[in-house]
């Protein structure tokens, strides 16, 4: 069965929005709820506050939450042992498409990344100083490959399958 790791997703388990409800029993589900989401999240005016300070210290938040994500990925890959040897894949809705993107470019492990809604460019979100003088969404995305990063609207049955 394919590990499927959703950054901040836990909160649509079940509703209707998104199609990871419908998982249970097909694949493993790992939700990372990164630094600034979920509990940890900051307070309305906190939170422009810690994307400043974070951008003069030389830690975006947003850089610091795909961060999170490679972490969770050598977490699974060798710390948990019902994961070892599952194909790992991320899953991403609109903004987290974006952070999911740029973890499985640097984690091989990662088998690609399936994307709902996601943005069209990094100039949407999320705040990454100077990504935008080098490359943009598509031009990641085309890194990415032989891995495929894939637009979607529910979880196609061949990752199920494995």
């Amino acid at each position: 069965l394919p590990l499927i790791v959703a950054p901040g997703e836990m909160r649509y388990l079940g509703r209707g929005r998104g199609d990871l409800g419908r998982l249970r029993g097909r694949a493993g589900l790992a939700f990372v709820e990164t630094r600034g989401l979920g509990p940890w999240s900051y307070p309305d005016r906190a939170t422009e506050f810690v994307h400043r300070a974070g951008m003069l210290a030389g830690f975006p938040l947003d850089v610091m939450r795909a961060w999170d994500l490679m972490r969770a990925v050598d977490f699974l890959s060798h710390e948990q042992p019902r994961a070892r040897g599952r194909k790992l894949w991320f899953y991403g809705r609109g903004e987290a498409a974006g952070l999911a993107l740029l973890a499985a470019l640097h984690r091989p492990r990662v088998r690609g990344v399936l994307a709902l809604e996601p943005l069209s460019s990094f100039s949407q979100g999320p705040w990454i100083p100077g990504i935008l003088r080098t490359a943009d969404f598509s031009r990641l995305r085309g890194l990415l490959s032989p891995r495929p990063f894939r637009v979607i609207r529910r979880i196609p049955e061949d990752i199920l399958r494995g």
